[in-house]
């Protein structure tokens, strides 16, 4: 991960969803909050009998074929290592005594492993394509996006271990991503491909004219597939109160799995009246990708509406 930092294999540190505000401390470790959006946190002892990390989206990749294909050596664990984004990265530099532009170069290599993270959504999509199948009413959680550093302490401050400085990107002066919905704007897109790769996550569903022809062939049984699991009514009771591009990405995540037509046509209209174009482009594509090849007439009515170009 290059001389500036790498990521934090083990840490038990807990951090923020965009790491836009300071991780809280774990439980039993006292955290002081310093100057320039640092977090001083107790020693490794006291860190690792806190919380647990957050969930990194791949806890089925050692489940099924894989952890039988891949048993006798640890390159599943290296790459859900590689993939990982709910862990701060691990700043190795020191900070001199006569270098005041020490912040500006430190806020330079977080931004510097920040958009390498970002970039991990798409690997860990990938990667954990089809993997899960959830059961009726589960919740979806989406990875964190961690885009904090840490700096190790120096043995024999405040306990054995030493303290560890958390340090989080400064986005006060990034933009407003358009919509809301979004730590930044910088951020935005990235927390929409990290909601793709959740929603992509899931084991694909046949969409709805595929099934109707299963079930008039499996009249006499019950058994409507593993895939089809997830309850009519999981999407609309999982919509946030207020558009995020996260939420936007795992509903195209979801089309493209053929499970957004389990949305009725007042949930779609729910979605697209919040005019929030993230949402709007995810519901669009989603839908377009469910019902493919199903000669729709009023998906395609939706579409055209939403088409400036087709309009007379």
């Amino acid at each position: 991960r290059g001389s500036s930092g790498q990521r934090g294999r083990g840490l038990r540190v807990s951090t923020s969803s965009t790491a836009a505000a300071a991780a809280a401390g774990p439980a039993g470790a006292a955290a002081n909050s310093g100057a320039n959006g640092e977090t001083r946190v107790g020693g490794l002892s006291g860190c690792q009998a806190g919380a647990v990390l957050p969930t990194d989206g791949m806890e089925d990749l050692h489940s099924g074929v894989s952890s039988l294909r891949f048993s006798r050596d640890g390159r599943l664990a290296e790459v859900q290592h590689l993939l990982a984004t709910n862990v701060p990265v691990v700043l190795l530099a020191s900070a001199p005594d006569n270098d005041p532009e020490f912040q500006i170069k430190q806020q330079a290599v977080l931004l510097a492993n920040g958009l390498r993270t970002m970039a991990l959504p798409l690997g860990r999509g990938a990667l954990t394509l089809g993997l899960s199948e959830p059961l009726p009413g589960q919740h979806l959680t989406v990875p964190l996006l961690c885009l904090s550093g840490v700096i190790p302490g120096q043995a024999g401050d405040e306990g054995a271990g030493g303290a560890r400085v958390l340090v989080n990107l400064d986005l006060t002066s990034a933009q407003t991503p358009p919509g809301g919905g979004a730590a930044a704007d910088v951020t935005a897109w990235c927390e929409f491909h990290n909601g793709v790769a959740a929603g992509l996550n899931i084991k694909p569903r046949c969409n709805r004219h595929q099934q109707q022809r299963q079930q008039q062939q499996l009249q006499h049984s019950r058994t409507g597939g593993s895939s089809d699991t997830l309850s009519d009514a999981w999407l609309p009771h999982s919509k946030p109160v207020m558009p995020s591009y996260a939420h936007a990405g795992i509903l195209l995540g979801l089309g493209l799995n053929g499970h957004l037509d389990r949305l009725s046509w007042t949930d779609l209209y729910r979605y697209l009246s919040d005019q929030h174009d993230p949402t709007t482009i995810a519901v669009l594509l989603g839908m377009s990708a469910c019902c493919r090849g199903s000669a729709d007439s009023t998906v395609a009515r939706m579409l055209f509406l939403h088409l400036p170009a087709r309009h007379p």
